[in-house]
């Protein structure tokens, strides 16, 4: 995305496996792999908010901006300056060819 240039940050795409079954018994999600990317980071301001869906986002969340179609999924979460997004929310833009992830950010980080 041309408006974005400069903008891009490096940040962490932590990425949800699926559960599966492992000997007879199921295995709930765990984070497969952790991936080094690129995005844009927008916070959620107050004005933003009142645009989203009611309780959907807050201030304190973030956009994020990645080049092209969709690579990531909802679970998925993104880890910026040490603070951990979970994806909700995903829209690609094939005008402009980047996708926009809306993330809420993630308090209890232990």
């Amino acid at each position: 995305m041309k408006a974005l240039t400069g903008e891009y940050k490096d940040v962490k795409v932590h990425v949800l496996k699926s559960g599966e079954y492992v000997d007879g018994e199921w295995v709930n999600a765990a984070f497969a792999e952790i991936v080094d990317v690129k995005m844009a980071p927008r916070p959620v301001t107050l004005t933003l908010e009142k645009k989203l869906p009611e309780g959907r986002y807050k201030a304190g969340d973030m956009k994020f901006y990645a080049a092209g179609k969709a690579l990531y999924k909802s679970g998925d979460l993104i880890e910026y300056k040490s603070v951990k997004y979970r994806i909700g929310d995903i829209s690609e833009r094939d005008e402009g060819n980047y996708t926009m992830y809306m993330t809420q950010r993630i308090y209890d980080q232990n």
